[in-house]
């Protein structure tokens, strides 16, 4: 007797060495327990099934013996009554597990992604890629894939970037992790990544593009990997290693838009050197922001790097010279704290180390070489000018820490 009202599950798998399909039948014995004692009783079920194939059966147990019928949710009796008709089948093995995607299920896992897309930004990567085409001259139906795997790239990493740094805020919102909760939200970013390489196969030369791809993927994460250690360890980098690795974590993505339309362009111009100091002057100048900037304290909270106990160049600065106020940098850094008072007293101890100041000379020189390598180059290219103008700009609010 099977037990009252209780539902048991039988799994029947069968191996490769089953030849038959249409006529063949094979019993398997199971058993489960059903009397108070514990006593097994054996189960028998005979199924006509494709080989190659593992069904669980939930049987209802109000009936003697082997159920006469299985759970309408399963609808496993079209199996067992199938006639010859494929088409009089809908509910068969293969409807089941059909490959076809639907779009429900890739708008709950794209969620994530989409929240932190559709919050407003800066651009200044498609900008950038304006820019450059400026001189490379590539198709409108290219430089759009370009553009579209560009964005995809970088909003998914934000959303991994996010989790990494424990951020709270992006753009003046909750990231997308405090909302999607961080395993879904990884999930999101790793599949936009895929979906964004993907794009590449439209392009004619995506052999070269695939390549192109992957290798600034692998410095993207090269840099974020060493300044996740740094934080982790809390071992200040050099100067040298600092440089490098800003080239490799925000110049990927712009050596990225770079390279891919030089891949595209019959126009031979060489200017990686000045994507490099771009690269350079947009992490630098966010760092500064992050101490200075009111609008960026309103967005993504005032002097999160030091929340997030990040070796930010003006930090790294503090401990390269030395300073007197090194020690106390340090000790406030290993706090992660978000309390504003704190902040605060970091933030002008920075200052009196002359960090501030010498992060903003250094911006005014990164400047500079940029202009001389844009002279270098035969073609002038007011787009690009006009983005370096608009970048350097930001220099103008940071003339000191912001108080909070």
């Amino acid at each position: 007797m099977f037990a009252p009202q209780t539902a048991y599950t039988q799994f029947f798998a069968f191996d490769n060495s089953f030849d038959g399909f249409e006529d063949s039948t094979m019993a398997c014995t199971d058993y489960i327990d059903v009397s108070d004692n514990g006593e097994r009783t054996p189960i028998a079920a005979t199924l006509s099934t494709p080989p190659d194939s593992v069904l669980s059966m939930q049987f209802d147990d109000a009936s003697e013996g082997a159920p006469e019928s299985v759970s309408s949710r399963t609808s496993w009796d079209t199996l067992d009554h199938a006639s010859d008709d494929e088409n009089e089948m809908p509910e068969s093995v293969d409807h089941k597990l059909s490959a076809h995607w639907e779009e429900r299920n890739e708008k709950i896992i794209k969620d994530p992604y989409q929240y932190v897309a559709s919050m407003p930004g800066k651009e200044i990567r498609r900008q950038l890629m304006k820019a450059f085409n400026h001189w490379f001259q590539v198709d409108e139906y290219s430089s759009d894939i370009i553009a579209e795997t560009v964005t995809m790239m970088h909003n998914a990493s934000l959303l991994i970037d996010d989790i990494q740094d424990n951020t709270k805020l992006r753009r003046g919102l909750p990231c997308a992790h405090e909302v999607y909760g961080i395993a879904q939200t990884i999930n999101s970013a790793n599949y936009v990544y895929f979906e964004a390489q993907q794009k590449l196969l439209n392009l004619p030369n995506w052999p070269e593009a695939m390549k192109i791809f992957n290798e600034e993927m692998i410095n993207l994460h090269r840099g974020q990997g060493m300044e996740l250690y740094w934080r982790d360890t809390v071992q200040p980098p050099s100067e040298a290693d600092y440089l490098q690795m800003i080239s490799n974590k925000t110049g990927g993505l712009f050596r990225l838009i770079l390279r891919l339309l030089q891949s595209m362009s019959p126009i031979n111009l060489e200017v990686s050197k000045l994507v490099d100091v771009i690269g350079l002057i947009f992490q630098i100048l966010d760092d500064l922001k992050n101490v200075c900037d009111e609008k960026m304290a309103a967005q993504k909270g005032f002097f999160d790097d030091l929340t997030e106990g990040k070796f930010s160049y003006p930090i790294a600065h503090t401990v390269w010279s030395d300073s007197p106020e090194k020690d106390h940098v340090l000790d406030l850094l290993k706090l992660r704290s978000e309390d504003t008072a704190i902040k605060n007293d970091a933030a002008m101890s920075l200052e009196r180390a002359g960090s501030l100041a010498h992060t903003r000379r250094v911006l005014e020189t990164l400047n500079k070489r940029a202009r001389i390598l844009m002279d270098q180059v035969a073609a002038p290219n007011p787009l690009l000018e006009g983005l370096l103008d608009k970048l350097v700009d930001g220099l103008n609010g940071c003339g000191g820490p912001v108080q909070m």
